[in-house]
């Protein structure tokens, strides 16, 4: 979702951090060595929805949230020469339900930072939220 650029742990940085939170191309002012940091989209939660119509052989739905996405980061060196490609990975979609049942979440999309004369770095999205059905049976005895 993010890409963050900043030159680390100098004090004061040599560049100010550079935040990107859509996809682009990007190259920098002069030759640095920077903390690149990249942030996968997070997973969108599964939808549960369940509806009393009686307890006797009903079902009732569960759902959870979505998954964090991953964080990668490496120190590089970044040339003026070079275009570097950024795609931030956008989290995942919301899920609804109208009606009884439910639905997984959707997956976050992965964020990269590629370029010439570097190794890609790469930051997986998040999974969506799972969903479970649970069948409900009443105790006959408990009824009147």
């Amino acid at each position: 979702m993010t890409v963050i650029l900043g030159s680390g742990a100098t004090n004061p940085p040599l560049i100010p951090d550079v935040v990107l939170t859509v996809s682009t191309t990007w190259s920098p002012p002069y030759k640095i060595k920077a903390l690149v940091r990249c942030f996968g989209g997070g997973g969108s939660g599964g939808v549960a929805l369940t509806r009393s119509g009686g307890i006797s052989n009903s079902y009732l739905w569960t759902a959870t949230g979505g998954g964090a996405g991953e964080h990668a980061g490496s120190i590089l060196e970044l040339d003026p020469s070079v275009t570097y490609t950024i795609v931030a990975g956008a989290g995942g979609l919301q899920k609804s339900r109208s009606s009884d049942g439910g639905a997984t979440g959707n997956a976050g999309g992965n964020t990269s930072f590629a370029g010439s004369g570097i190794t890609t770095i790469t930051a997986n999205g998040g999974a969506g939220g799972a969903v479970t059905q649970f069948t409900v049976i009443a105790d006959a005895g408990t009824r009147a």
